[in-house]
């Protein structure tokens, strides 16, 4: 196949399925171009049907580029090896329809295998842009039959109107890494190990358990300026570890009625588009590290119980985001906006301490806020701290002015070195307000100064 990154734009599924396993592997330098001809339903293992006849093996590049005239299927008709499968334009006569690679033509007959496989490098899988009217692409709806990634499989799916489904099992131990604008979706109990790299576009999980297989998933690209979205199309439990990379673009993890179990890594943020849905609650169970942020959107109820140690801000732009551990951190900021909740569930009450809170819009001060005072923005039983910051501005001679927001009393406490903080803290002199000029003296031990609400 002719490696192709310009796609063209088409409202349509193409749809491959093929009666068994489809492998993908790597290129090679020596691979050969085998373009179907044949406008109705075909086999592909019928070499009359392509031009030249093909040698299915791991240098050969399969292209679909014209228009089927009735059903738009093509089916294995035995166990074929290929390096890559271009989806073209125009596909498809009819609108609305779906282009299919099935893995056998009846019930009755035997399931055929499609091994993607190449000699180095990664597979590919390319949808065009304008594929010519289809609704969709699918690759092994007809059942019996599994997509083998024998090595990792690069999709460009650049047709943002239609999805390109991996409609049957897919195995192996490569990885998929997606690329374009369009949507890729999965819908079986997939085994394939080798994991999921969104660097652009939408990856759509529909399957109940382990649609994306049993390795981790990536959510965009390292330093990648493109959006890059996690979807769950249906009510699953996902126990695969999620990663969400650093770079400009944004990073979505769009969810209803879903339990996520496995560990979250945060480079950068990470919107949570959670909606209402007819299975409950969204709920992240396992623990979310890193120093990226949680931005939470839509109006369903987004749960975090795992005992998290995420350094970045928490947002909260639609529904309701529950935490179920005090775990923010002290140096964080919470948001939370107009028709929004946070619910503070910690167990005995326990206070999070922050660096700020901005309510509907407004930065508030410093002091202790919860559900008896922040109400409808707070719920639950635990509370915020807005912990004042302590500023200082050297004004020569041994001498600082000291200044901090909002209210509380600036104390100090003088020890030794080898001593550092204690408990004999004490009221600052003239200290009830900020500012507050502050004589260093060379002779004292360390000295230590806070604002004590």
């Amino acid at each position: 196949m002719n490696s192709k990154t310009n796609m063209k734009k088409s409202g349509c599924i193409v749809a491959a399925a093929i009666a068994g396993v489809l492998t993908l592997g790597a290129y090679s330098v020596s691979a050969n171009t085998y373009t179907w001809t044949n406008s109705l339903i075909g086999k592909w293992s019928q070499t009359a049907n392509w031009d030249p006849a093909p040698i299915f093996d791991s240098q050969a590049d399969v292209v679909f580029n014209m228009p089927f005239t009735n059903s738009n299927i093509s089916y294995l008709g035995a166990n074929l090896t290929v390096r890559s499968v271009t989806f073209g334009s125009p596909l498809a006569s009819l609108d609305n329809n779906t282009f299919d690679v099935r893995n056998f033509q009846t019930a009755a007959a035997t399931a055929r295998t499609l091994t993607l496989s190449a000699d180095s490098g990664n597979a590919r899988i390319t949808v065009e842009d304008n594929t010519s009217g289809l609704r969709q692409v699918r690759i092994g709806n007809n059942g019996g039959g599994n997509t083998i990634l024998a090595s990792s499989v690069d999709v460009y799916q650049h047709d943002a109107d239609m999805p390109f489904l991996f409609a049957g099992v897919v195995t192996g131990a490569g990885a998929i890494n997606k690329y374009g604008v369009g949507l890729v979706g999965l819908s079986k109990l997939n085994t394939f190990a080798g994991g999921i790299n969104i660097y652009e576009g939408i990856i759509d999980l529909s399957s109940s358990v382990a649609a994306g297989g049993t390795g981790t998933l990536t959510i965009g690209g390292p330093g990648s300026s493109t959006n890059a979205t996690l979807q769950f199309s249906s009510t699953l439990t996902y126990a695969n570890n999620i990663v969400v990379s650093s770079g400009s673009g944004t990073r979505t993890i769009s969810i209803t009625a879903s339990t996520l179990s496995g560990a979250m890594t945060l480079n950068k943020d990470v919107t949570f588009d959670a909606t209402i849905g007819t299975g409950g609650d969204i709920t992240v169970s396992g623990v979310i590290s890193g120093n990226g942020g949680v931005v939470k959107t839509s109006d369903g109820t987004l749960v975090l119980s795992g005992n998290n140690n995420y350094t970045g801000n928490t947002t909260v732009n639609g529904g309701t985001l529950v935490l179920n551990y005090a775990t923010l951190a002290t140096g964080s900021t919470v948001t939370v906006t107009n028709d929004a909740v946070l619910q503070l569930n910690f167990a005995g009450g326990e206070t999070n301490s922050v660096a700020a809170f901005v309510l509907n819009g407004i930065s508030q001060p410093p002091g202790v806020y919860s559900s008896s005072n922040s109400s409808p923005y707070l719920a639950g039983a635990g509370s915020l701290l807005v912990v004042p910051t302590l500023n200082y501005t050297n004004l020569g001679g041994g001498n600082l002015e000291l200044s901090w927001n909002g209210g509380g009393v600036l104390q100090v406490q003088t020890n030794t070195l080898s001593s550092g903080l204690g408990t004999n803290w004490m009221d600052y002199p003239g200290g009830g307000s900020s500012p507050v000029n502050v004589t260093m003296d060379p002779a004292n031990g360390s000295v230590f100064f806070r604002v004590k609400q």
